[in-house]
């Protein structure tokens, strides 16, 4: 569910309360001074004239040495004993106080899905494809910009330009073929992460500070990291952001041409907005409304198909691998 974070909060502590085997001192561009803490590439930071401390990285890897592993495969539901962990590690920093990572204040943060599929590839090709027939120019497929193979790495155009998480990024990957790449530039894997991460699809969404503002607003909830540890919120993460990039919900499953045409209904709109779809069209346009409306109540992906000549004549919405992600784990998906 947690990967990357980056958060913060403003306290004063007294430079005598630093365990200083555990911290180093840096002085920044601007000649102020900071003092951290670097572990499995998870920073904590202490800016003493600020008052402030920042928890940046994929905050797991302070207590799993994993390139792989969520919160979700580690910890299941037992989201208080993570939280207990983590709280635990930041307190050894310390020689007293106690910090605690709930009323941390949540400036990106990451929701990840590990799941298990045979079609791997086909995901990775069917949304790149997907995405090329919905794009209407306010995103950028880092994937093709970088040619980023075994991923689709979207980002909005304004997060692009600017080289930051703003907004959102939808980073859905091989993870395998990831580790593959780490490993290639002399990164070391551990042997289990090659293991677990074999017909791993991982769905990633990156919330930047905007985004977590509609996140607060939708659920009239406190900003605060701890408020954000909930698998309902990571799961509407991942459907409201995939549903921003490809314009459908998590009950369109993707499909060839000739299977897609078996499960529309007796609609000529619905017939020509299919057709004009599988001739390799946009139909983003307002004039296909009402046909890519009734295509997408019968369960269809209306924009992009399967190819007719490959093995598959239907893949799986993404999203519901995740649900059956969380109800394996014992989430009760009919509160979401």
């Amino acid at each position: 569910m947690i990967d990357y974070v980056r958060l913060g909060m403003d306290i004063e502590i007294p430079e005598e309360e630093f365990d200083w085997s555990r911290f180093r001192t840096g002085i920044l561009k601007d000649g102020a001074v900071v003092w951290y803490h670097r572990f499995r590439g998870v920073w904590v930071r202490y800016y003493p004239m600020r008052q402030r401390i920042t928890v940046t990285g994929k905050i797991l890897m302070l207590l799993e040495d994993s390139e792989v592993l969520n919160v979700d495969d580690v910890y299941g539901l037992d989201i208080p004993q993570f939280v207990c962990d983590i709280n635990d590690y930041l307190g050894a920093l310390f020689k007293t106080i106690r910090l605690d990572i709930l009323y941390f204040h949540a400036y990106r943060i990451d929701y990840c899905f590990n799941v298990y599929t045979p079609h791997v590839a086909e995901y990775v090709h069917f949304m790149n494809d997907a995405f090329r027939q919905v794009d209407n120019g306010a995103r950028i497929n880092y994937t093709l910009h970088k040619h980023l193979d075994g991923s689709v790495y979207i980002k909005t155009k304004s997060d692009y330009n600017h080289n930051e998480r703003r907004n959102y990024v939808l980073n859905f990957y091989d993870k395998a073929d990831r580790l593959k790449y780490l490993s290639d530039r002399k990164y070391k894997i551990p042997t289990r992460d090659f293991e677990f991460a074999q017909d791993i699809l991982r769905l990633e969404v990156q919330c930047g500070f905007l985004f977590i503002k509609r996140l607060y607003k939708k659920y009239r909830i406190q900003p605060l990291f701890g408020n954000l540890l909930d698998y309902e919120i990571a799961y509407y993460a991942e459907k409201s952001i995939y549903k921003l990039i490809f314009r459908s919900d998590d009950t369109q499953d993707y499909y060839t041409y000739s299977e897609a045409k078996k499960r529309l209904p007796r609609s000529e709109a619905a017939a020509h907005t299919l057709r004009t779809a599988s001739q390799g069209h946009k139909i983003i346009g307002s004039k296909y409304n009402y046909g890519r409306e009734l295509i997408k109540k019968a369960g269809v992906f209306p924009f992009c198909f399967l190819p007719r000549d490959g093995k598959l004549t239907m893949l799986e919405n993404p999203l519901k691998l995740i649900q059956r992600k969380l109800e394996d784990i014992g989430v009760d998906m009919s509160l979401l």
